[in-house]
């Protein structure tokens, strides 16, 4: 039987929420535009609420930040106010998320060196045992689960239904093995999930993905 593993990126923090909201976007750091990803990053905190996520407080001191340095570009300063020493915040946030970056980079580099038996397995897997890896960033994923919550309904399903009137759980999980069956079992979560009837079908074969 094949076996799929499902890696989620740990967050780090609040830059590193920025710096994916920034490559979702296709946004180019050396002109960010504070205003906009104040805007994307508070939307995002939202949206961590909405699926019952807790926010923690750095992530809060920042969202206070980014609005703060939202006013500073939309509002500016009285010219008397401003000194040519003061650093432009939209320079001072895009020179942050570009250490942030060098330092994710350099960080992945040292993770692909070889390590002391870190790659070293004492049994080598049976004939017709496969693995697949499915890699996810975590707050992709958060942004399909909050698809599920919204997501238009269609009136048939196409699962079994149990006693209790909900999606078989079985027949979900064999939806999902059938689905990564192709070659090298691999394929896109939203693929997986796309033409699912109800937001109950979409949430519990959500859950048997993972």
């Amino acid at each position: 039987m094949k076996a799929w593993t499902i890696h989620t990126d740990i967050f780090e923090g609040p830059l590193d929420l920025l710096l994916y909201l920034v490559r979702r976007d296709n946004i180019d750091i050396k002109l960010i535009s504070v205003a906009e990803i104040a805007d994307s990053y508070v939307a995002y905190l939202d949206r961590m609420r909405d699926v019952n996520l807790a926010v923690a407080g750095d992530y809060l001191v920042m969202a206070a930040t980014l609005i703060h340095l939202k006013s500073l570009e939309l509002l500016p300063r009285p010219p008397t106010l401003q000194s040519e020493d003061d650093e432009d915040p939209r320079e001072a946030l895009a020179r942050q998320l570009q250490e942030y970056a060098r330092y994710k980079a350099a960080a992945r580099q040292l993770q692909h060196r070889p390590q002391l038996n870190r790659d070293t397995f004492a049994r080598q897997p049976e004939e017709g045992d496969h693995s697949s890896t499915l890699v996810l960033d975590a707050f992709a994923l958060l942004d399909v689960y909050h698809g599920l919550l919204t997501h238009e309904e269609i009136p048939e399903s196409v699962f079994a239904i149990s006693d209790d009137g909900h999606p078989d759980f079985e027949d979900c999980c064999r939806y999902v093995l059938h689905q990564l069956g192709g070659p090298g079992g691999q394929g896109e979560l939203t693929t997986l999930l796309k033409g699912l009837s109800t937001r109950l079908e979409r949430v519990v074969t959500f859950i048997a993905i993972l």
